[in-house]
């Protein structure tokens, strides 16, 4: 057995994560079949979830895993991931999914953001899509398997 001891971990920007997971929250989206071609966010049914940090200085780490899929073999499209925190948006991926000539020239199906609310009231984080070119139409089935699903962890100041 090993110990690892380290003063304090730090993220890219340099900034400080100490401390321990003290919330460990987890939602699978069991929901239908979800697709959508929208250019309007749109909520992923199933990807929702709620937390209340203990102290205005502790982050919560979100973790959002996915499994997209677009319709066809040569229709071309790209789709944004948006993470909210309530109503406002915390986090913007343009290329979730983005596809080219046939071809995928992108793709980023797990995401983890470091978030700072600053308080301790609840706030509910959800994820959306927004179709941002083409006309492919884009999914995440139901299978519990392939369904995709979000990680809320509240880590100590």
């Amino acid at each position: 057995m090993s110990t690892l001891k380290v003063n304090t971990i730090t993220d890219i920007a340099g900034n400080s994560i100490t401390g321990q997971i003290l919330q460990y929250k987890y939602v699978n989206r069991t929901a239908s079949q979800f697709s959508t071609s929208s250019y309007v966010d749109t909520q992923v049914p199933g990807l929702t979830n709620t937390i209340t940090l203990g102290n205005s200085s502790n982050k919560v780490v979100i973790q959002v895993n996915l499994t997209p899929y677009f319709n066809g073999t040569t229709t071309d499209g790209q789709y944004a991931l948006k993470i909210y925190r309530d109503t406002t948006i915390i986090f913007s991926e343009e290329y979730l999914f983005f596809r080219d000539d046939g071809h995928i020239k992108a793709m980023r199906p797990h995401t983890t953001y470091l978030d700072s609310p600053g308080d301790t009231n609840s706030h509910t984080y959800k994820i959306r899509v927004a179709n941002k070119g083409g006309t492919a139409t884009l999914y995440f089935m139901n299978s519990t398997n392939n369904s995709g699903n979000m990680v809320l962890m509240e880590v100590a100041a």
